[in-house]
């Protein structure tokens, strides 16, 4: 239940901040971003059906400048369409 509900904390600031950005009122913050622990974090999420296998396959030291929340989101929906 804590995790759905930082889940849907997070999903709502991204959604705010899509929103602000839109309106040109406020451009989204970047930082750079450690992509491994992001996507073992996005799969250690993840439901998979049983036929599905998991695996995050990624540099240590790869990393991005992005806005984290975004791009959780959006990985994360994108992990959840394919597991299923």
């Amino acid at each position: 239940l804590d995790s759905q509900c930082d889940r849907l904390v997070r999903l709502t600031r991204a959604l705010l901040l899509l929103a602000r950005s839109q309106a040109l009122s406020e451009p989204p913050t970047v930082e750079l971003v450690p992509l491994r622990p992001l996507l073992e974090s996005v799969a250690g999420g993840l439901r998979p059906t049983s036929a599905v296998n998991v695996r995050v396959l990624c540099p240590l030291d790869l990393a991005a400048l992005t806005n984290l929340d975004l791009l959780e989101q959006a990985l994360g929906n994108l992990a959840e369409n394919a597991a299923k």
